[in-house]
């Protein structure tokens, strides 16, 4: 996914992807796309805020 916008009058590009990781399945080697959750980006920011409060 791609998107284009400004922030501060700087215009950017954001290009959003997923993880893509090879996966072994009934022996067959396949890609598999896997996008971040909700859960999962909470505790990133919760681990980012106990790592600079430290």
């Amino acid at each position: 996914m791609t998107r284009q916008g400004k922030y501060n009058n700087v215009p950017y590009i954001l290009d959003i992807s997923p993880a893509q990781l090879t996966v072994m399945d009934d022996s067959k080697k396949r890609k598999k796309a896997f996008y971040k959750t909700v859960i999962a980006d909470f505790i990133e920011q919760a681990l980012h805020k106990l790592s600079i409060e430290e």
